[in-house]
């Protein structure tokens, strides 16, 4: 590397970085002081992981992505301010230029990292981490099932129909909506996959806290959490898209297992599908 890098430390994060002392001073406190905040909102189901979290900032985008380029195709990663990285020792990277739009990043990714625990579908892990993120900038200390939502920045008539257009260009958008391809993309789909996951924030704040929490609990990535939501929620979440967006099918379908003939099931089902056997309830 062209320039001399520090290691800051507090009680719960390393923070390796070349800017001033002052900044990183200022990103780690916040860092800190937030991470407290976000494992009271989530409760339990926060992993409350005791180790240290790494932060990496970086000088420069030329730095950041050649870093990224080792986790994530080229096309991948040309939007991302911070990224949670999860593979070998979990830790966060952003850049170390503008903290006034890193931190928020920062926090944003910090919420992720305290879902690593679960296996959430990419549009749920979106949505929660926007709307903490949102919530722990405007708000004290509040407990997440009693705040969750209160705040929720409703999209416009106008952001509805561009975002109902884009998914009716390509049916296939919506499959990867809900598969979660395509949220790093830095173009387009990118942009509206990150918009379309702010309308379940309203929708979740709907739910009971105690059914909330256990559809958080228990959705899948496997099934972009439709069974969960019929199961806990008494929801079928391609029904509720298309309350929002208009007509249109906004069901997942499963991805075909290769049998010679099969053809791909919808993760809704029918109902034999979905309901937990009988020594399960």
């Amino acid at each position: 590397l062209e320039v001399e890098y520090r290691l800051y430390q507090s009680d719960r994060f390393f923070l390796l970085s070349s800017m001033e002392d002052y900044a990183a001073d200022q990103l780690i406190g916040y860092a800190q002081r937030y991470l407290a905040e976000i494992d009271e909102r989530l409760g339990p189901l926060s992993s409350h992981e005791t180790r240290r979290i790494v932060l990496i900032a970086f000088h420069d985008l030329d730095h950041y992505y050649r870093y990224l380029a080792h986790f994530f195709d080229d096309e991948d990663f040309g939007s991302m301010l911070a990224t949670y990285l999860d593979d070998g020792y979990p830790h966060i990277v952003s850049l170390d230029e503008n903290l006034a739009r890193v931190q928020p990043a920062v926090l944003h990714e910090l919420v992720k990292s305290r879902l690593r625990n679960l296996p959430l579908p990419r549009w749920l892990l979106e949505s929660l981490a926007r709307q903490i993120e949102f919530d722990v900038s405007h708000h004290g200390l509040e407990r997440f099932d009693e705040h969750f939502g209160a705040d929720a920045h409703p999209l416009d008539g106008a952001v509805m129909i561009e975002i109902a257009d884009f998914f009716a260009e390509d049916p296939q958008r919506v499959q990867d909506f809900w598969a979660g391809r395509g949220f790093d993309d830095a173009e387009s789909q990118g942009h509206h996959f990150f918009l379309a996951s702010k309308i379940w924030a309203s929708i979740l704040a709907e739910a009971t806290p105690a059914s909330r929490e256990a559809f958080i609990r228990e959705a899948s990535s496997d099934d972009a959490g439709f069974v969960a939501a019929r199961l806990h929620l008494d929801l079928d979440l391609g029904d509720r898209m298309a309350h929002f967006l208009g007509d249109g099918d906004y069901s997942f379908y499963l991805e075909p297992t290769g049998d010679s003939g099969a053809s791909a099931d919808t993760a809704q089902g029918d109902d034999a599908a979905i309901e937990p056997d009988e020594g399960e309830r």
